[in-house]
């Protein structure tokens, strides 16, 4: 059942006040009391139980011997809170912000009084926002909602999350999250919640997963980091370096299905041989073979380069090279090089049609996600539907954006479709969830089962699912940029 709105702008007070009165209580003066500090650390044992009755007895006590004591009156107006009397929060909140003696005190008393009195309407709308998937829209609101100040304390983390997932407002957000994480006090959930949003853009992405990490490794933040951290795995491409990113993670968590899937398809594309060397361009080949093998891309492609000085023709360096380009993600170029090892040696195609297949799969993406960001439905439609048939490992990236076109063509059955396919290829994948959650509410029918193939989150504020990024990708690696996920397990609904 919905909860009055008086009660639920309380609630979202609640924590605001908590992070007010640690703040206050660093700064207490020396003259309080040892029988009021008594009486307030007894107080917060008792909320931190959950007896607000308790509570309320003991701040009682403590404002009767000190009426003027800010600790007392910010501690009052979180009792008060919790027992849902709004009113008297407010009327204990400008007390304190009145009797506070130091700017910290005042700053932290303005802080729990702006957050207090803020519109819970228009928190529940931005908050909506965000579990949709509309991260653009609700960054934009959430900065509406507080205004030129910025966010109160205990709501800067769901801010700044919110910001970081829209396309333009993603370097603002992960600025802001990293310094909330900087912080001497800063909590695990922050902590995560900066990893994670480091993920979305491809230039922070594998710094963003080496701190996932480690945090991986500290038992409370555990779960909370594999989650993020297998879903910047999502995010990558489908390359030499992704094979090896999932390894990693594979390393720590063997028994995940999912990603010992996907590394095995990642594992079957093309391994290009050359034939046993007889002469010195034979054995420069074949150096470079095993260069390409070790990751060496540099030296392999100087070795290649040097054996098509000598022969422009030769189908193995041009069928390596290719694969090389193809890992580097110059897909025209890759492309280019394996159609010439085909034309140069047709007897050998199969060794590279694979290949071929890859390089015009991912240039057909990224043809395709440049024309819906144009507007030409029509285009992006005919692009994406011929990289949907190639002969590839993994085509959720290209499932997932022909289910945006057709939802933006007003056809959301059809689009539900390409969502299934590409969570059938990849569950789990976050942007195929949102578009199979909006798919569904555009037919009017509830989201089904869609929380089970959705990772879950850590700890958030009440109400708050942090927005669907817009991660960044560059045209060669895979993962789809248009939208990412709506909903999370265990989201409480109002």
């Amino acid at each position: 059942m919905r909860r009055p709105v008086a009660l639920l702008a309380a609630s979202l007070a609640f924590t605001e006040l908590a992070l007010a009165q640690t703040a206050l209580a660093q700064t207490a003066p020396a003259e309080t009391s040892a029988a009021v500090s008594t009486l307030l650390r007894q107080t917060e044992r008792w909320l931190a139980q959950n007896r607000a009755d308790l509570a309320a007895s003991s701040i009682t006590r403590a404002l009767a011997a000190d009426p003027g004591n800010a600790d007392a009156l910010l501690l009052a107006a979180r009792v008060e809170t919790t027992r849902g009397n709004r009113d008297a929060a407010l009327g204990h909140l400008r007390r304190a912000q009145s009797s506070a003696t130091s700017d910290t005190q005042r700053s932290a008393a303005s802080a729990a009084l702006r957050g207090s009195t803020l519109d819970p309407v228009g928190l529940e709308q931005a908050r909506r926002l965000a579990r949709d998937g509309r991260a653009d829209e609700a960054a934009a609101r959430y900065r509406a909602l507080f205004g030129a100040d910025g966010p109160s304390p205990d709501y800067a983390r769901e801010y700044y999350q919110a910001l970081s997932s829209g396309a333009g407002t993603r370097a603002e957000g992960l600025a802001g999250l990293n310094r909330l994480a900087a912080a001497p006090n800063a909590d695990l959930a922050t902590q995560i919640a900066s990893a994670e949003a480091a993920t979305y853009q491809e230039s922070t992405r594998l710094e963003g997963i080496a701190r996932l990490r480690a945090l991986a490794d500290r038992p409370e933040t555990a779960a909370g980091a594999q989650r993020a951290w297998k879903q910047a795995l999502g995010f990558m491409g489908q390359d030499a370096q992704t094979a090896s990113q999932i390894t990693a993670y594979l390393a720590k968590y063997p028994a995940d299905p999912e990603m010992t899937q996907r590394l095995a398809a990642l594992q079957q594309q093309p391994r290009p041989a050359a034939t046993a060397p007889t002469g010195p361009s034979d054995s420069q080949r074949q150096e470079a073979f095993t260069q390409l093998e070790a990751g060496n891309l540099r030296t392999a492609a100087e070795n290649f380069t040097a054996v098509l000085t000598a022969n422009p023709a030769d189908a193995d360096a041009l069928g390596g090279l290719g694969v090389l380009r193809l890992r580097e993600g110059k897909l025209d170029e890759a492309r280019k090089l394996l159609e010439r090892a085909i034309a140069a040696d047709p007897s050998r195609a199969t060794q590279w049609q694979k290949a071929l297949a890859g390089a015009s799969y991912g240039a057909e993406l990224a043809q395709g996600r440049a024309l819906l960001a144009r507007g030409d439905l029509v285009g992006a439609d005919v692009v994406l539907r011929q990289a949907t048939r190639r002969d590839v490992p993994d085509s959720a990236d290209a499932e997932t954006l022909l289910g945006d076109v057709l939802l933006r063509q007003k056809d959301p059955a059809a689009a539900e479709q390409h969502y299934r396919a590409a969570l059938s290829r990849r569950p789990g994948f976050p942007p195929a969830t949102a578009g199979l959650n909006q798919a569904q509410r555009a037919q009017g029918r509830a989201e089904s089962r869609i929380a089970e193939q959705a990772p879950t989150r850590p700890p958030q504020l009440p109400g708050f699912t942090p927005p669907a990024p817009r991660p960044h990708t560059s045209p060669h690696t895979t993962p789809h940029g248009s939208r990412r996920r709506a909903a999370r397990p265990g989201r409480r609904r109002r």
